[in-house]
């Protein structure tokens, strides 16, 4: 694998990189990647790999921590609910106890549940969550969060998508681009937005009320 690119390796001959998106893999998530300690990127995009984030997946991305840095997971069958293995594990206040990833995407799987808090307190900077069967409140972002993309828009199965209020973003100064389309969030927008955020999708919810002043001002 070597010297097959995009796949990497360091002066050691250890894979630091794996790369196998659209390859046919049509098994159970392997166990066994938890057994490549300097691995800093995997990319299992597309492919027919099955099981549960809890039992499967989770533990080895925290076998990997903290050199793991972007999981690439999309359209594949994963199912059950998020864990904060995912990231490392948790440690005080919910957050990550030793994590170092920085890019998650779950796109186009069977992840049900709520959204773990933890997938906001960082260390995750991108996370890509959509068209999975989520459901639930969202979690606040807190205001140190690294987080700078969140995409968890169109959510099936039986919860239907996110429901409640919008968290208050304002608190999140990192925060460049939010979807949140397609669910079922109510009430009224939050007051303020993040100062660096560009793009913001929240349509087919059921808010109600005025856009609030605050997201008029100019920066």
């Amino acid at each position: 694998l070597c010297s097959r690119p995009p796949n990497a390796c360091d002066a050691d001959g250890r894979l630091t990189r794996l790369a196998l998106a659209g390859e046919g893999l049509a098994c159970r998530f392997p166990a066994d990647l938890g057994r490549l300690p300097r691995l800093t990127a995997l990319d299992l995009t597309a492919n027919a790999l099955h099981g549960d984030w809890a039992s499967d997946v989770g533990p080895v991305l925290r076998a990997l921590a903290p050199r793991l840095e972007a999981a690439h997971l999309s359209l594949n069958k994963l199912e059950g609910r998020l864990t904060c293995d995912l990231v490392g594990g948790e440690g005080e206040e919910g957050r990550p106890s030793r994590g170092g990833l920085r890019i998650l995407a779950l796109t186009g799987n069977r992840a049900s549940g709520t959204l773990p808090a933890c997938l906001f307190a960082g260390p995750v900077r991108e996370l890509y969550a959509a068209r999975n069967e989520l459901g639930g409140s969202l979690p606040p972002i807190p205001a140190d969060s690294p987080l700078a993309r969140v995409a968890l828009s169109d959510q099936g199965g039986p919860s239907g998508g996110f429901t409640g209020a919008l968290p208050d973003l304002g608190a999140a100064r990192g925060l460049v681009s939010l979807h949140a389309d397609g669910g079922r969030l109510s009430g009224p927008l939050p007051p303020d937005l993040p100062p660096a955020l560009t793009d913001l999708a929240l349509a087919r919810n059921r808010l109600t009320g005025p856009i609030p002043a605050g997201w008029c001002q100019a920066p």
